[in-house]
């Protein structure tokens, strides 16, 4: 069994990576794609010899221009090693790529010319089976798509990724994929991306289906943050950004996020991705006041002065009989009244709450030092 990330991600198969919207799926595949490209350790692992090899992007939501490329600078991708395929060209006419046995077939003469490329990349692959006129709910109609891509695969020793989005059912992680269940049971691994239920500023990239050999099932958390002065100032030196005016790059600093991984640890996706039940959330009564009522008593005043790291304020909580759950419900419920969560704190990494107020207005609980300088 031969591996494009050791023990991660297998080298020669389809597989599938769901998450909900806004999660940092694609920002995750994009930090992969880059490591890939530059023959570095991917996922924040350490390990012999990585693979250097081209990529190619199959991206329907995110412009190349405007969101995919700032984020593969942003990942330090060799760009030379990346492209991206907005349609196929047929003499004088051009079409949009679908997963059609034509157009398929035009992937295949693509790996044959370019041997080097070992990663592709569908995101979503929902588009590129709707433009092919296929109901992926309908798992014949999906097996006659993702069948050839998978004989791809393996005959030309790629890596075929579909990301997918999950849906809201209460089952089994494995079961989340939204569409049929041929999107599952076609891949040989498949994974999620999911909030960390202990930190809702980190993510969690977890194996939720695999049957091969060498296979690690750890998780792999992860964030978003954003990059340090040194790595903007290497973003902006790239030839690409050379025309970028001052707005430009002013928006782009308060954009750009890179994935920072922590060291995997063991986490059961289903308990992870489980939605809380009503007595989690603190929505059942209690002697007329419901738990979440006292949950948002107290962390409005708690949040009254000062602003606290997400970690703290959990600890804190648990101290009063309350779940971080019951935390995020009460936040939720708050957020009327100003009480907000900021990952691009000023003060020190990691997801911070305050009450009301821009996040460059809060003030740090007094027990931490002022990491802001003179700013």
């Amino acid at each position: 069994m031969q591996y494009l990330v050791p023990g991660r991600i297998p080298l020669g198969k389809l597989i599938l990576c769901g998450a909900r919207g806004g999660s940092g799926k694609s920002t995750l595949w994009r930090a992969i794609a880059a490591d890939i490209s530059a023959g570095r350790c991917a996922l924040g692992l350490s390990y012999p010899d990585p693979v250097r090899a081209k990529v190619l992007f199959f991206a329907s939501e995110d412009g190349a221009d405007d969101t995919a490329l700032p984020g593969l600078l942003a990942a330090q991708a060799d760009l030379l090693r990346v492209a991206f395929v907005d349609g196929v060209e047929r003499g004088p006419c051009k079409s949009e790529f679908m997963l059609t046995p034509d157009h398929i077939r035009v992937l295949r003469e693509r790996l044959e010319q370019s041997p080097d490329i070992k990663l592709v990349i569908f995101d979503p692959i929902a588009s590129y089976v709707g433009r092919a006129k296929v109901d992926d709910h309908r798992a014949s109609e999906l097996r006659l798509v993702l069948d050839p891509l998978s004989e791809l695969a393996e005959s030309k020793g790629v890596t075929i990724v579909m990301i997918a989005h999950l849906n809201k059912s209460t089952g089994d992680a494995v079961d989340r994929f939204a569409g049929s269940a041929a999107y599952r049971d076609t891949v040989r691994a498949a994974y999620a991306v999911s909030e960390d239920p202990e930190d809702s500023s980190r993510r969690l990239f977890m194996p939720v289906k695999e049957n091969l050999p060498g296979f690690d099932r750890s998780t792999i958390p992860f964030s978003l943050v954003p990059l340090t002065d040194a790595e903007m100032d290497a973003f902006f030196a790239a030839p690409e950004c050379h025309h970028l005016n001052a707005t430009d790059r002013q928006t782009l600093r308060s954009q750009l996020r890179r994935v920072k991984f922590d060291p995997p640890r063991t986490v059961d996706p289903n308990q992870a991705m489980k939605p809380p039940t009503r007595k989690e959330s603190g929505t059942g009564s209690d002697n007329g006041q419901t738990k979440l009522d006292r949950c948002k008593e107290w962390l409005r005043n708690f949040l009254q002065k000062y602003a606290y790291p997400s970690s703290e304020i959990a600890e804190a909580g648990r101290a009063e009989g309350f779940t971080f759950d019951n935390l995020k419900f009460a936040k939720a419920r708050l957020k009327e009244e100003g009480v907000i969560s900021h990952s691009n704190s000023v003060y020190a990494p990691g997801a911070w709450w305050s009450g009301p107020g821009p996040c460059h207005t809060w003030k740090p609980r007094p027990e931490l030092p002022d990491f802001r300088g003179d700013e």
